[in-house]
């Protein structure tokens, strides 16, 4: 979309709308040009804060395993308080949040 100049108010904006709606950005002449997305990088916290997360449920999802009434094995439960604590413990990797290591869960 290309308005000739001189264009009013009203024509500008819908040449906004129409170049938004379209992944374009608004040229100060009243011409829709490509828009570049800049790229920014992954930030270390946001990366950190997803693995937590994801960290964080698995401890929920195991929960069961160390309530008192849980049908496990003295053996099987000793696997599983290891496999929590490793959990706990992926913040604390050299390379966290880069590279993680997650343990693998008990069967």
């Amino acid at each position: 979309m290309k308005l000739n100049k001189p264009y009013t108010d009203k024509e500008y904006a819908d040449l906004a709308v129409y170049c938004n709606e379209n992944g374009l950005i608004v040229e100060d002449k009243g011409n829709c040009l490509e828009s570049v997305k800049p790229v920014y990088p992954e930030l270390p916290e946001l990366k950190a804060e997803e693995i937590r997360y994801e960290r964080n449920m698995l401890l929920s999802a195991s929960d069961w395993t160390q309530m008192p009434d849980n049908v496990l094995s003295p053996e099987k439960k000793e696997q599983w308080i290891s496999y929590r604590q490793s959990l706990r413990d992926i913040p604390q990797q050299f390379d966290f949040p880069e590279n993680v290591t997650w343990p693998e869960k008990p069967e």
